[in-house]
């Protein structure tokens, strides 16, 4: 065990004790970790600080169920998967009843009437189209990321936006690896329609 794990460790047997100070350094030096990975899955800052507080609310209160059998860090990152999902759901279901309750009929966005950046970019300047281009690749991202179902979303968003491997992925999911190898590559297929119109563009 090296010196990192084992202060790690000894951090939290004291905030298992109740030492506040202790498992306050345990979340500055993880902080990071939950907030890029909540802000990564909601796409929404404001929720992904609720999640990030609910994580560490979690984290104190099951200290005990943590056996070390596993780094602080994938044990956080399991606990931020949890919350994310079960946030996501609640949130649908709250949108659903909204959309039931007020009779909102399906329909088109009306401020998105076929705007494109590119076509906002009236300079010739190559620099100044690749920029609108850009911006126009990312926001395309983002709607793509949002419209994946949960589980596909968060595979996505841990493997492409966190840098994680399958086997760990499947881990903090508690899913088998071919399941998580499954969800990406739907999900980079996804992507790959979505973007094609941008194949070749310099």
């Amino acid at each position: 065990m090296d010196l990192k794990e084992q202060e790690e460790r000894d951090l939290i047997l004291e905030a298992r004790k109740g030492n506040r100070g202790a498992f306050d350094r345990l979340v500055r030096r993880f902080d990071r970790l939950v907030l890029s990975q909540a802000l990564n899955f909601t796409r929404d800052r404001d929720k992904a600080l609720d999640i990030y507080q609910e994580v560490f609310l979690r984290a104190y209160r099951s200290l005990d169920q943590f056996r070390f059998d596993c780094r602080f860090s994938t044990w956080l990152r399991k606990i931020t998967s949890n919350v994310c999902l079960t946030e996501y759901a609640r949130d649908n279901r709250r949108e659903k009843a909204i959309m039931v309750n007020s009779q909102i009929s399906a329909g088109g966005d009306e401020d998105n009437q076929g705007f494109s950046p590119v076509e906002m970019a009236t300079t010739s300047s190559p620099d100044s189209y690749r920029q609108a281009v850009s911006r126009e690749i990312r926001g395309k991202i983002e709607e793509v990321i949002v419209q994946l179902p949960p589980q596909q979303r968060m595979v996505f968003v841990l493997r492409h936006y966190e840098g994680q491997k399958l086997k760990d992925i499947a881990d903090y999911l508690d899913i088998a690896p071919g399941t998580a190898k499954k969800h990406l590559f739907v999900a980079v297929q996804k992507m790959k329609e979505q973007l094609s119109e941008f194949q070749g563009v310099a």
